[in-house]
Parts: C-alpha cells; sequence; structure tokens
C-alpha cells in the first residue's frame, strides 16, 4: 500500500521447482495418472538477471524472502545460497563495500509442512518406511 511521502517498496519475484510428475502404476501395472512428488533437482523457472538493475537494486539492502510451502527445505537452501552468491557477485562488479553493501535477507515460511518419518512391518516382519505429514500455518 503506497502511502504518501513513503518509498515505494519494490518485489521481485524467483520461481523454482522441486516436483516432478511421475506417472502413477496401478496394481495391475497400467499407467494411470501422473503424480508430482518431491525431486532431487531444483530447476529455476523464474531468476533474477545478475545484469539488470534487478540485481544492484538488492546490494545492501534488507532481502525478504518468502517461501509458499516449506515441506523439504531444499528449494529454500537453494533459494537462499543462490541468491546471497548472486548478489555478492553483483555488490563486487558495482564496488560497494563495507556496511553499504551488505545485504540482509530474511526468511518468512507461509505454511510449514512437518514430515515424520517412521517405520512400520509388513506381515512378514521386513520393515517398511511410513511416511506421516502434519501441517501448520504461522499464527
Amino acid at each position: 500500500m503506497k502511502r504518501e511521502g513513503s518509498p515505494n517498496i519494490p518485489i521481485q519475484a524467483i520461481g523454482l521447482s522441486l516436483y516432478e510428475s511421475l506417472p502413477s502404476t496401478t496394481s495391475d501395472g497400467e499407467t494411470e495418472k501422473d503424480v508430482e512428488l518431491p525431486g532431487t533437482k531444483v530447476t529455476r523457472t523464474q531468476w533474477l538477471d545478475l545484469s539488470s538493475l534487478e540485481m544492484a537494486s538488492l546490494i545492501g539492502k534488507n532481502v525478504l524472502i518468502v517461501d509458499e510451502v516449506d515441506d523439504t527445505r531444499t528449494t529454500l537452501e537453494y533459494a537462499v545460497r543462490e541468491l546471497m552468491k548472486d548478489v555478492e557477485t553483483a555488490r563486487e562488479l558495482s564496488g560497494k563495500t563495507g556496511v553499504e553493501g551488505t545485504t540482509k535477507f530474511s526468511i518468512f515460511v507461509l505454511h510449514v509442512r512437518y514430515r515424520i518419518d517412521t517405520q512400520r512391518q509388513t506381515a512378514n516382519g521386513a520393515p517398511t518406511e511410513q511416511r506421516q505429514t502434519q501441517t501448520r500455518s504461522p499464527a
């Protein structure tokens, strides 16, 4: 919300994906619909351009990273690590040093999904992994 006499607060967005669509099969081996499951590789669907003013505008600022859902923490860790690296590169290119060039990163998560990994035994006594998911939204 813009207030008279207050500066605009720029919003920049990045997009990351960890989920991948995998075909699901039925017990008789037929392919069913695709199921989205966490993958192993983070994919950049949208990123800031290091050569433009987008990255330079983050130097020496307070940056808030907002994550919709934190379930594996993989994309959040990737975002923080890569943004810090890119902002540091932009800072070095700009020549800003000391306190004026220090960018502070903060994180806010809208929805935290806790995973509890437990083991249960099958009828023949072999352990199988059972995953339970608990969700919690910020108060």
